[in-house]
C-alpha cells in the first residue's frame, strides 16, 4: 500500500509550519499554542518544505542565546526577536511522498528513529504528518 493510500485509513498527526523568516520567538509562541507538537517544519512562500527545526534544537538555540546575554551587553529579547529559523532549521529533512510504499517508509522511520514523518505531494508541499505507531498498526495487518 502506499502512503497516499494509507493517509485515507490512519489518524493524521497535527504539525506547525512556519516561513522561514519567522523568528524564534513566534515559534516559541505557536509551539505554545500547542505543546503535543516535536518541532515546525519550514516551508517556503509556496508552502513546499524547506526544513525542520525539532523542539530541542529550538531550545538549545534559545538557552545558547541567553547564554550570549549573560557575556555581552545585547538582551536575550532582542536577540530572539532577530533570530529567524532560516538560520537555525535543518534542510535535511527525512519525508515521505504519497506513492512510496508504507511498508518501506515504515522501515525508514525505525532506521532513524523518527516518531513522525510528513508525507508531501509531487509539488513538496507537506499532505500530511503521519505517526510510526498509527502506520505500524496498517503495515502490520
Amino acid at each position: 500500500m502506499n502512503m497516499g493510500d494509507a493517509l485515507t485509513r490512519i489518524r493524521k498527526l497535527p504539525y506547525l509550519t512556519l516561513p522561514g523568516t519567522a523568528t524564534m520567538e513566534e515559534a516559541v509562541c505557536r509551539l505554545s499554542e500547542n505543546q503535543h507538537l516535536r518541532g515546525i517544519y519550514v516551508v517556503d512562500e509556496d508552502g513546499r518544505l524547506t526544513g525542520n527545526l525539532t523542539l530541542g534544537v529550538l531550545v538549545k538555540n534559545l538557552i545558547s542565546t541567553s547564554d550570549v546575554v549573560r557575556h555581552s551587553i545585547r538582551s536575550h529579547n532582542g536577540r530572539a526577536h532577530h533570530d529567524q529559523l532560516s538560520e537555525i532549521v535543518s534542510k535535511y529533512v527525512i519525508y515521505a511522498k504519497a506513492e512510496d510504499d508504507s511498508a518501506k517508509i515504515l522501515q525508514r522511520m525505525v532506521d532513524y528513529g523518527l516518531k513522525e514523518i510528513p508525507v508531501l505531494d509531487d509539488t513538496g508541499k507537506i499532505l500530511a504528518n503521519v505517526g510510526i505507531l498509527d502506520l505500524w498498526q496498517l503495515v502490520s495487518h
